[in-house]
């Protein structure tokens, strides 16, 4: 394959290719895409698609690592936020349905075809899922540790939030009449329902407990007279 000098026009026709691509195995299967098919629909010879990419293989490649990567950003955006609970959750939850948003096609690729990749980039795109979802989970966990959110297993509901937010996200988006970031914000506030407390209390659980203690002790003693 012939070394590539990259420069706006190469980008454009990557891009096309990267997208056409990604809408046949989508709608195909990627073992049944041909890169005659992914030439036909680019509209070039198949000849000058292997100046861009020389197997399907590696425009798979390709697209799941371009969704590796905007996950890695959302991590790391995440990680950099202060640990305030409500705002990182918030972060997390729009941050995936953003993520979802912007890359539907290639997250149903990856889901279905996801054998069909090198153990590199599954074993790299794992690591990144895997990576979410332990922030998530430790969110959750220090926010009912808190009390601002429902006392839940956090893993339970981290993987309840990922779930929700992959189906319900694509299916909303493709009937909604706002843009996808207002369709996004809905559905996270309508999941937020379901996890911030009704009336956070602040500091530990022991803390709250016996500030618990101590109200219930006052309240016998007005009772009492004292």
């Amino acid at each position: 394959m012939p070394e590539r000098t990259r420069g706006a026009g190469f980008d454009r026709t990557e891009r096309a290719v990267l997208a056409a691509a990604g809408e046949l195995f989508d709608r195909k299967g990627f073992n049944q895409t041909s890169l005659q098919d992914i030439a036909d629909a680019v509209g070039m010879a198949r000849s000058s698609l292997y100046y861009y990419y020389d197997n399907r293989e590696k425009i798979l490649v390709a697209g799941i690592e371009e969704l590796t990567t905007a996950r890695n950003t959302l991590n790391g955006a995440i990680r950099e936020m202060p640990r305030d609970p409500r705002a990182r959750l918030d972060g997390l939850m729009v941050g995936l349905g953003e993520l979802i948003s912007s890359h539907p096609l290639w997250i149903r690729v990856l889901l279905r075809d996801e054998t069909a990749l090198p153990e590199a980039t599954r074993q790299r795109d794992r690591d990144s899922r895997l990576e979410y979802f332990e922030l998530l989970a430790d969110t959750l966990r220090e926010g009912m540790e808190r009390g601002l959110f429902r006392p839940r297993d956090e893993r339970a509901t981290a993987l309840t939030i990922i779930s929700a937010l992959t189906g319900l996200q694509g299916q909303y988006a493709a009937a909604a009449v706002t843009s996808l970031r207002n369709t996004t914000r809905l559905i996270v506030d309508v999941l937020l329902q379901g996890i911030l407390a009704d009336e956070p209390q602040p500091g530990p659980p022991l803390e709250r407990g016996l500030d618990l203690i101590a109200q219930g002790v006052e309240l016998i003693r007005r009772s009492a007279g004292g």
